[in-house]
Parts: structure tokens; sequence; C-alpha cells
């Protein structure tokens, strides 16, 4: 009898390791490739999105780098301009009027080109609040002025204003058009 219970165990003892083997190769196995295959791809995966993120990277890097060398080249430009017509308007004041002349630039992108907004601001010596100042819009490479708005100096609310075929009649209309150019 203990031979038989003795088979019987040897018997079961082989059939559960034939049972344990058979789901390791059957089941176990290809399901650990199918997820060594999931990871294998997730890290070519990653490993193309983080190319890509590198690659794109690296041209925002030289899109920016080229926006500030063309915004570098707009400034320089835009001081040399300044500087001429600095001289052009010098000697406008006299004893009782001072002048002010100065300027802002910017880089268009949407334009591609230089643009300054030149600011001539004539201040009366005895009643400062009766000051005035004239804009003028410029295009710096090539050294033509695109519009101004000059106050009228008898009426302050009247102004003579041009900007480059733009409806415009006052301190606001003359805003709103040059943000067209100074904004990008």
């Amino acid at each position: 009898m203990i031979d038989k219970i003795f088979k019987l165990g040897v018997t079961t003892s082989l059939v559960l390791i034939s049972l344990c083997l058979s789901y390791r190769f059957i089941v176990y196995l290809p399901a650990r490739e199918d997820r060594l295959d999931a990871r294998q791809l997730a890290f070519q995966q990653d490993k193309y999105s983080r190319a890509k993120i590198e690659s794109e990277y690296k041209q925002k890097l030289a899109e920016t780098s080229e926006r500030s060398r063309q915004e570098q080249v707009c400034s320089k430009s835009s001081q040399e301009y300044f500087a001429k017509l600095e001289v052009e308007n010098s000697g406008l004041g006299d004893k009782n009027t001072a002048v002010i002349l100065d300027y802002t630039n910017h880089f268009s992108y949407s334009f591609n080109k230089c643009f300054l907004v030149f600011r001539e601001t004539f201040l009366n010596r005895s009643n400062i609040s009766d000051s005035a100042s004239n804009f003028e819009l410029h295009n710096v490479y090539e050294h033509k002025k695109i519009g101004h708005l000059y106050p009228d100096s008898k009426e302050s609310s009247k102004v003579s204003c041009d900007l480059d075929a733009s409806d415009c009649r006052s301190r606001d209309d003359w805003d709103g058009a040059v943000r067209v150019f100074m904004n990008d």
C-alpha cells in the first residue's frame, strides 16, 4: 500500500511539474515576450519622441537666434536713422520752446521690415501744459516716411494725419493704425 501511495505521489508530482512547465512555456513566456516587445516599442517611441522634441527645440532655437539677429540689426539701423533725423530737426527750438526728440523702433516679422516712430515734443517753457508732440512713422531700411500725425497748433482737437492710406482723424486713429506696424 505504501508502494501505491508512493507511486501516486510521484505521479502527482510529475503531473504538477508538467502542468507548471506547460503553463510556463504556453502562457507565461509568450506573455512575457509580448511585454518585452511592448516595452521595446515604448522605448523606441520614446526615443523617437525625444529626437523629435530635440529637433523642434533646435529649430526654435535657430528661429529665436534669427529673430534676435533681425531685432539687433533693426535696433542698430534705427539708432543710425534717428541720428540722421536728429540732425535734420536740430535747431527747431527757440528761447520759449524746448524740443525733445525720441523714437521707438520695432522689427515687424509680418512685414519683414524695421519701423521707427519718431516723436518731436515741443515744450512751451512758460506753459508746460501748452506742449505738443508730432509723430512720424518711418521704414528704417528704405529711409522712407510712411505717415505722420501733427496736431494743429491753434486747436488741440484738430490734427493733420496721414498714414499709408489709413483713415486717420485723431490720435486714437493714429495709434490704432501704427499698432499694425509696431506689434507682432
